[in-house]
Protein backbone atom coordinates (compact mmCIF):
# COMPACT_ATOMS: atom_id res chain seq x y z
CA UNK A 1 0.00 0.00 0.00
CA UNK A 2 1.28 3.43 -0.93
CA UNK A 3 1.45 5.86 2.00
CA UNK A 4 1.70 9.65 1.99
CA UNK A 5 5.51 9.65 2.23
CA UNK A 6 6.01 7.33 -0.73
CA UNK A 7 3.38 9.22 -2.73
CA UNK A 8 5.23 12.47 -1.99
CA UNK A 9 8.50 10.92 -3.22
CA UNK A 10 6.88 9.86 -6.49
CA UNK A 11 5.21 13.22 -7.12
CA UNK A 12 7.94 15.62 -5.92
CA UNK A 13 10.16 15.28 -9.03
CA UNK A 14 7.11 15.96 -11.23
CA UNK A 15 5.05 18.74 -9.59
CA UNK A 16 2.91 19.31 -12.69
CA UNK A 17 1.89 15.65 -12.70
CA UNK A 18 -0.38 16.18 -9.71
CA UNK A 19 -1.92 19.28 -11.29
CA UNK A 20 -2.60 17.40 -14.53
CA UNK A 21 -4.11 14.43 -12.68
CA UNK A 22 -6.26 16.67 -10.49
CA UNK A 23 -7.42 18.76 -13.45
CA UNK A 24 -8.27 15.64 -15.45
CA UNK A 25 -10.15 14.13 -12.52
CA UNK A 26 -12.08 17.35 -11.95
CA UNK A 27 -12.91 17.87 -15.64
CA UNK A 28 -13.97 14.31 -16.43
CA UNK A 29 -15.60 13.79 -13.04
CA UNK A 30 -17.57 16.99 -13.52
CA UNK A 31 -18.80 15.93 -16.95
CA UNK A 32 -19.77 12.49 -15.62
CA UNK A 33 -21.60 14.06 -12.69
CA UNK A 34 -23.53 16.35 -15.01
CA UNK A 35 -24.48 13.43 -17.24
CA UNK A 36 -25.57 11.19 -14.38
CA UNK A 37 -27.16 13.70 -12.02
CA UNK A 38 -30.72 13.24 -10.94
CA UNK A 39 -32.98 15.83 -12.48
CA UNK A 40 -36.63 15.40 -13.47
CA UNK A 41 -35.82 14.88 -17.16
CA UNK A 42 -32.67 12.84 -16.56
CA UNK A 43 -29.10 14.04 -16.77
CA UNK A 44 -27.94 16.00 -19.75
CA UNK A 45 -24.83 17.91 -20.63
CA UNK A 46 -25.64 21.50 -21.47
CA UNK A 47 -23.20 23.76 -23.25
CA UNK A 48 -22.73 25.79 -20.08
CA UNK A 49 -21.77 22.63 -18.18
CA UNK A 50 -19.16 21.70 -20.78
CA UNK A 51 -17.72 25.22 -20.65
CA UNK A 52 -17.61 25.03 -16.84
CA UNK A 53 -15.81 21.67 -16.92
CA UNK A 54 -13.29 22.95 -19.48
CA UNK A 55 -12.70 26.13 -17.51
CA UNK A 56 -12.24 24.17 -14.28
CA UNK A 57 -9.75 21.87 -16.05
CA UNK A 58 -7.67 24.83 -17.29
CA UNK A 59 -7.87 26.74 -14.00
CA UNK A 60 -6.67 23.79 -11.92
CA UNK A 61 -3.95 23.07 -14.47
CA UNK A 62 -2.41 26.57 -14.14
CA UNK A 63 -3.16 27.18 -10.47
CA UNK A 64 0.49 27.31 -9.36
CA UNK A 65 1.54 29.87 -11.97
CA UNK A 66 -0.93 32.53 -10.82
CA UNK A 67 -2.88 31.44 -7.74
CA UNK A 68 -4.80 34.66 -7.02
CA UNK A 69 -6.01 35.25 -10.61
CA UNK A 70 -7.04 31.60 -10.86
CA UNK A 71 -9.04 31.95 -7.65
CA UNK A 72 -10.68 35.14 -8.92
CA UNK A 73 -11.53 33.57 -12.28
CA UNK A 74 -13.01 30.44 -10.69
CA UNK A 75 -15.22 32.49 -8.35
CA UNK A 76 -16.26 34.87 -11.14
CA UNK A 77 -17.00 31.89 -13.39
CA UNK A 78 -19.16 30.36 -10.67
CA UNK A 79 -21.04 33.65 -10.28
CA UNK A 80 -21.52 33.99 -14.05
CA UNK A 81 -22.79 30.44 -14.49
CA UNK A 82 -25.17 30.85 -11.57
CA UNK A 83 -26.47 34.10 -13.08
CA UNK A 84 -27.04 32.43 -16.46
CA UNK A 85 -28.48 29.09 -15.34
CA UNK A 86 -29.81 29.94 -11.83
CA UNK A 87 -27.97 26.90 -10.45
CA UNK A 88 -24.43 26.64 -9.11
CA UNK A 89 -21.78 24.69 -11.01
CA UNK A 90 -20.22 22.02 -8.77
CA UNK A 91 -17.18 21.80 -11.04
CA UNK A 92 -16.25 25.48 -10.78
CA UNK A 93 -17.05 25.37 -7.07
CA UNK A 94 -14.54 22.55 -6.64
CA UNK A 95 -12.00 24.50 -8.72
CA UNK A 96 -12.53 27.48 -6.41
CA UNK A 97 -11.92 25.31 -3.33
CA UNK A 98 -8.73 23.90 -4.84
CA UNK A 99 -7.67 27.46 -5.66
CA UNK A 100 -8.32 28.58 -2.06
CA UNK A 101 -6.00 25.81 -0.87
CA UNK A 102 -3.34 26.84 -3.40
CA UNK A 103 -3.59 30.51 -2.42
CA UNK A 104 -3.37 29.63 1.27
CA UNK A 105 -0.32 27.52 0.56
CA UNK A 106 1.60 29.93 -1.68
CA UNK A 107 0.94 33.52 -0.61
CA UNK A 108 1.33 35.41 2.65
CA UNK A 109 -1.09 34.51 5.40
CA UNK A 110 -2.89 37.87 5.50
CA UNK A 111 -3.49 37.85 1.74
CA UNK A 112 -4.66 34.24 1.93
CA UNK A 113 -7.13 35.01 4.72
CA UNK A 114 -8.56 37.98 2.84
CA UNK A 115 -8.88 35.92 -0.35
CA UNK A 116 -10.54 33.06 1.55
CA UNK A 117 -12.99 35.43 3.24
CA UNK A 118 -13.96 37.07 -0.07
CA UNK A 119 -14.33 33.63 -1.68
CA UNK A 120 -16.45 32.35 1.21
CA UNK A 121 -18.82 35.31 1.04
CA UNK A 122 -19.10 35.14 -2.74
CA UNK A 123 -19.72 31.39 -2.83
CA UNK A 124 -22.15 31.63 0.07
CA UNK A 125 -24.34 34.06 -1.85
CA UNK A 126 -24.02 31.97 -5.01
CA UNK A 127 -25.13 28.78 -3.27
CA UNK A 128 -27.60 30.14 -0.69
CA UNK A 129 -30.40 31.53 -2.82
CA UNK A 130 -32.57 34.00 -0.91
CA UNK A 131 -35.79 32.47 -2.28
CA UNK A 132 -34.89 28.87 -1.45
CA UNK A 133 -34.97 28.18 2.32
CA UNK A 134 -33.39 24.72 1.88
CA UNK A 135 -30.20 26.23 0.47
CA UNK A 136 -29.22 27.82 3.80
CA UNK A 137 -27.54 24.63 4.98
CA UNK A 138 -25.65 24.35 1.69
CA UNK A 139 -24.38 27.89 2.21
CA UNK A 140 -23.08 26.98 5.66
CA UNK A 141 -21.37 23.97 4.11
CA UNK A 142 -19.66 26.20 1.57
CA UNK A 143 -18.33 28.40 4.36
CA UNK A 144 -16.99 25.33 6.14
CA UNK A 145 -15.32 23.93 3.02
CA UNK A 146 -13.63 27.25 2.18
CA UNK A 147 -12.39 27.52 5.76
CA UNK A 148 -11.03 23.98 5.71
CA UNK A 149 -9.20 24.51 2.41
CA UNK A 150 -7.60 27.69 3.73
CA UNK A 151 -6.67 26.04 7.04
CA UNK A 152 -5.10 23.00 5.38
CA UNK A 153 -2.93 25.12 3.10
CA UNK A 154 -1.96 27.71 5.73
CA UNK A 155 0.80 25.80 7.61
CA UNK A 156 2.80 25.54 4.39
CA UNK A 157 2.63 29.28 3.65
CA UNK A 158 5.27 30.06 6.26
CA UNK A 159 7.78 27.81 4.52
CA UNK A 160 7.16 24.81 6.74
CA UNK A 161 7.49 21.49 4.97
CA UNK A 162 5.58 19.47 7.54
CA UNK A 163 2.52 19.98 9.65
CA UNK A 164 3.11 21.46 13.10
CA UNK A 165 2.95 18.76 15.77
CA UNK A 166 0.60 19.00 18.70
CA UNK A 167 2.50 19.52 21.93
CA UNK A 168 5.74 20.56 20.23
CA UNK A 169 6.24 23.27 22.87
CA UNK A 170 6.06 20.62 25.58
CA UNK A 171 8.65 18.53 23.74
CA UNK A 172 10.99 21.52 23.60
CA UNK A 173 10.65 22.14 27.34
CA UNK A 174 11.29 18.46 28.03
CA UNK A 175 14.48 18.50 25.90
CA UNK A 176 15.71 21.64 27.68
CA UNK A 177 15.12 20.02 31.06
CA UNK A 178 17.02 16.91 29.97
CA UNK A 179 19.96 19.11 28.90
CA UNK A 180 19.96 20.90 32.26
CA UNK A 181 19.88 17.61 34.16
CA UNK A 182 22.66 16.19 31.99
CA UNK A 183 24.75 19.30 32.66
CA UNK A 184 24.30 18.81 36.41
CA UNK A 185 21.84 21.60 37.10
CA UNK A 186 18.97 19.98 39.05
CA UNK A 187 16.75 23.08 38.77
CA UNK A 188 13.11 22.23 39.21
CA UNK A 189 10.06 24.15 38.09
CA UNK A 190 9.24 25.23 41.70
CA UNK A 191 10.65 28.43 43.19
Amino acid sequence: MMGPASLRRVISPHPRLLDAALATLLGTGGVLYMLLRRVPGGGSLRGVDAVAAGAAFLLVLVRHRAPLPVLALSVLGEIAITAVTSSASPVLGAAALISVYTVARTVRRRVALIAAAITAVALYFVVAHPMDPTSRTEGAGVLAWVGMCAAVGAPYASGATTWPRWGSGHDGRRRARKKRLAAGSPRSGCA
